[in-house]
């Protein structure tokens, strides 16, 4: 197997107690070409002494250190890490979560044996656990081997990543290309994951790894938890879906494409309806018309 360096950009915004366990489970790795960015976004805790002190009891394992001055949200910090990257691979994980020993060695492997072209992402497994480790299911069923039940399509995902939630992103393994590319995140938008796989799968295929890679922890105090609980983060989250929707009907070029792109304007005009947000419910139900227009002025 080829040895290319691989860079963990890990985030971190208040995961004090949560820390070592994730910076831990980097330098693990069964695979030890690994370089560690850490970005923490302006914690109120006691992160940055958390982190201080695990970098300098890891000396062996090459780590920058990026201690914002504010805090700057997911997509703005995650830029200023890729910026400091040297590896052919990316990981972007969060503080909270764990990799498991398996992972990069997996992914990797994962890109090596497919027969896939034009591939920049591996997806893999997620399992879910709580506070205190204790498990809580999987992304996919799993068989007593850990292996999924139903395996999920390989090759070009566009459509069913804009019509539904098809993969965990904490288990993605990203060629530093991709980012390259899309010049990282989209700072202009709440969250990355919807964004990253529209614009990414629209250029590049993406491959399932069939292992477990990762523990992602479901916590009270997480980013995606309160933008979901909290009115006004809600309100951000969910615009931020809906110029995700917008940048997806631009991007539309097929009959299917625009058909996956209704399943998910129903689904998240139901969302913020629900939520009370009705001039975002309008601005959903012109994007349909608009996409239904569309639709038929397309030939395939």
């Amino acid at each position: 197997m080829k040895t290319p360096l691989v860079s963990v950009i890990c985030l971190c915004f208040n995961h004090e107690i949560y820390l070592k366990d994730a910076l831990d489970s980097v330098v693990s790795q069964n695979y030890k070409f690994v370089e560690i960015i850490i970005v923490n976004d302006c914690s109120t805790d006691d992160s940055d002494s958390v982190i201080q002190k695990w970098i300098s009891n890891n000396k062996l394992i090459e780590t920058t250190y990026i201690n914002n001055s504010k805090n700057l949200g997911n997509t703005q910090s995650f830029n200023k890490g890729l910026n400091k990257v040297k590896g052919e691979y990316i990981i972007d994980l969060a503080t909270d979560d764990i990799l498991l020993p398996n992972a990069i060695e997996d992914h990797l492997k994962n890109f090596e044996s497919t027969n896939i072209t034009d591939v920049g992402v591996s997806f893999a497994n997620v399992e879910l656990i709580d506070y205190k480790k204790t498990h809580l299911g999987f992304h996919y069923d799993v068989n007593n081997n850990g292996k999924v039940l139903r395996l999920p399509k390989s090759g070009n995902l566009y459509n069913e990543l804009l019509a539904s939630y098809y993969l965990n992103p904490t288990g993605m393994f990203v060629k530093k290309e991709v980012y390259d590319l899309l010049r990282g995140y989209d700072e202009t938008l709440d969250y990355e994951d919807f964004d990253f796989w529209i614009r990414s799968s629209h250029m590049f295929n993406y491959i399932f790894c069939n292992s477990i890679t990762i523990q992602k922890r479901i916590i009270k105090s997480s980013h995606s938890y309160l933008a979901d609980t909290v009115k006004k983060n809600k309100f951000t989250r969910d615009f931020s879906t809906y110029k995700v929707c917008l940048k997806a009907y631009h991007l539309n070029s097929t009959k299917r494409n625009f058909e996956a792109l209704w399943i998910r304007i129903l689904h998240e005009f139901k969302q913020v309806t629900k939520s009370g947000n009705y001039k975002l419910s309008i601005r959903y139900f012109i994007l349909y018309l608009k996409s239904l227009r569309k639709y038929f002025l397309v030939k395939k």
